[in-house]
């Protein structure tokens, strides 16, 4: 899970966008039905609805640096959630049979919203197979899980609050 902001650099100011990148992989010899993929976004940033994720098999070593022409656009939720963070919602996705050069991703472009503070702000993602099939989560553990998942933190360096005030003087201009 990495993220790229447009335009470049490492860090992220208020009003910024950026590609947050979901990838995984598996190690099935079989097509994956039914797939569930999770996003929970940070408090403070907004998943930009004009520009819908999209669903590709990219190589394992690529840097995929936007959507391919034959990407896919997967069926999502999006839901904001108390605490001020959006949990996305990629339900029935069906994986594709990859060899061991290959891997999964979602794009998805987010934009850090006016006054969020500056910090570090941590996404983090799961993979849900469906229950007829394993999660084994990472090259040498072994362990059965119910999924598999990667954070990725992001840092905001600055914030800035403006004020306006307009006053009316009446019939007086107001501007001389």
């Amino acid at each position: 899970k990495t993220h790229q902001i447009v335009g470049g650099g490492d860090n992220v100011r208020p009003g910024d966008t950026l590609d947050w990148e979901l990838t995984w992989t598996t190690a099935s010899t079989t097509a994956l039905p039914n797939v569930t993929v999770t996003d929970i976004l940070p408090a403070g940033f907004s998943l930009v609805i004009e520009e819908a994720p999209c669903f590709q098999v990219i190589g394992l070593y690529a840097d995929a640096t936007e959507c391919a022409a034959d990407a896919t656009e997967p069926l999502y939720e999006a839901v904001k959630q108390a605490d001020g963070t959006t949990l996305i919602t990629f339900d029935k996705l069906a994986l594709p049979t990859i060899g061991g050069d290959k891997k999964y991703q979602i794009r998805l472009k987010v934009i850090a919203d006016d006054g969020v503070l500056q910090g570090v702000y941590k996404n983090e993602f799961k993979v849900t197979p469906p229950p007829e099939f394993d999660a084994v989560c990472g090259y040498y553990d072994t362990t059965v899980a119910e999924s598999c998942g990667d954070i990725d933190n992001v840092n905001v360096v600055s914030s800035a609050a403006v004020g306006l005030q307009k006053w009316d003087k009446g019939p007086e201009p107001n501007v001389s």
